[in-house]
């Protein structure tokens, strides 16, 4: 009686995912979710917002895009990256080997790959606490107002929410 899976993609480049040490390939993960699909069973996928990094960040957002176009999940998630004390990313960040995206950048990531979907049947939702910017619509009809909302951020005529209010 499954109804609903649930699989945090990350992000649809694999080098992210093993620079991450995730043990689920891209590749696996997009066949898991249109396995799941034949059945009747609905998924629910997760990105992680500035996972690649500043370094990355192009490669987070296209790699992303393909997957997810192949996967064509039922529910999309956003969250964005916080890095926690005591782990690897925290180290590498504080050691100069990852950069952080800023919140602007964050956004744009946003942009960049909401823009690049081709979905025809997804509940989208970036509400997470982590977010900056709280998102919700159903694509592929809602992404211009998504798009226009996220552009009105960029260019300040939205507030983001500051860190003081941002958690996991």
């Amino acid at each position: 009686k499954l109804s609903l899976i649930y699989l945090g993609l990350e992000s649809g480049s694999q080098k992210i995912l093993d620079k991450c040490k995730k043990k689920a390939t891209v590749q696996e993960m997009i066949q898991a979710v249109q396995k799941a699909q034949t059945v009747g069973i609905k998924s629910s996928v997760m990105v992680l917002l500035g996972l690649g990094g500043k370094k990355l960040s192009k490669l987070h957002t296209e790699e992303t895009i393909k997957a997810l176009n192949k996967m064509q999940p039922k529910l999309l998630s956003f969250l964005t990256l916080m890095l926690i004390p005591g782990t690897e990313l925290y180290h590498q960040a504080k050691a100069g080997v990852f950069y952080e995206l800023g919140a602007k950048e964050f956004l744009q990531e946003t942009y960049d790959i909401l823009e690049g979907l081709e979905l025809s049947q997804t509940i989208f939702r970036s509400n997470h606490a982590s977010n900056y910017l709280n998102l919700e619509g159903r694509l592929p009809q809602d992404k211009p107002q998504l798009l226009s909302l996220i552009q009105a951020a960029l260019q300040n005529k939205i507030n983001l929410k500051s860190e003081f209010f941002r958690g996991l």
